[in-house]
């Protein structure tokens, strides 16, 4: 690939081909390339700059020199396969992103999928960066507790009524209440002390945002720390 004359005149095909390293510099990438089967070990780009090498953007733009009218995942898993065993994972995880990002604009979705590509997917790397999970939690966590803290003060958060011999507890946490409402894993005892009570619309519509996203966030993040997450693979 290295010296052609005029190569965007030029629709390379490699399909099925085999070769033990690839070596090219982005001045000599065709106009489109086919990919699919193509196997090697190592690339090694032609570049002066050698730390395209280690850049995802470059990569990912070489990928999409292939027909975006059809959508076909080897060429990315093989690609992200050599920064793998190369060390580079950084690298490695941002081709299986964008494999992910380019199958849900080519590919026939069903509703699941849609949600999943669209909504779910990107939130979390789709299944490789669930970490995001633990960063939005901690998010929704601190802004709730700064809404709640400020109904409380307004007392649209009120102390229910004990019920008969029930020990009347009083002290309110906006960081605990919070986190009772977020987290459905164990209960901290707050929602069972405090409810909303005359509120405008617009906390009732947050304070079930806060509820849902917790669900959706805490079970994301399990299935992320145990593996189980679509779109590995």
């Amino acid at each position: 690939m290295v010296g052609t004359a005029n190569p965007k005149a030029v629709e390379l095909d490699l399909e099925g081909a085999n070769c033990r390293s690839l070596r090219f510099e982005k001045a000599s990438w065709p106009r489109r390339i086919v990919l699919q089967g193509l196997t090697f070990k190592d690339v090694c780009p032609a570049d002066e700059e050698g730390g395209q090498q280690s850049n995802s953007k470059y990569w990912i733009d070489w990928l999409h020199l292939q027909d975006t009218k059809h959508f076909y995942g080897q060429p990315y898993d093989q690609l992200a396969e050599v920064f793998h065993y190369d060390g580079q994972n950084d690298v490695e995880t941002e081709i299986r992103i964008q494999k992910e990002k380019d199958r849900s604009q080519t590919a026939q979705l069903t509703f699941g999928e849609r949600i999943w590509y669209r909504a779910i997917g990107p939130l979390i790397g789709f299944g490789y960066k669930p970490f995001n999970v633990f960063i939005a939690s901690i998010i929704i966590w601190l802004v709730g507790a700064y809404i709640f803290r400020r109904a409380h003060g307004k007392e649209y958060l009120t102390e229910k009524l004990p019920t008969s011999g029930a020990v009347n507890r009083t002290y309110f946490s906006s960081l605990v209440y919070s986190l009772d409402v977020f987290a459905p894993i164990v209960s901290l005892g707050q929602t069972e002390i405090w409810q909303l009570n005359v509120a405008p619309g617009w906390l009732w519509w947050y304070y079930w945002f806060h509820l849902v996203a917790g669900r959706v966030l805490t079970t994301l993040l399990v299935l992320g720390l145990t593996g189980l997450l679509p779109g590995k693979g």
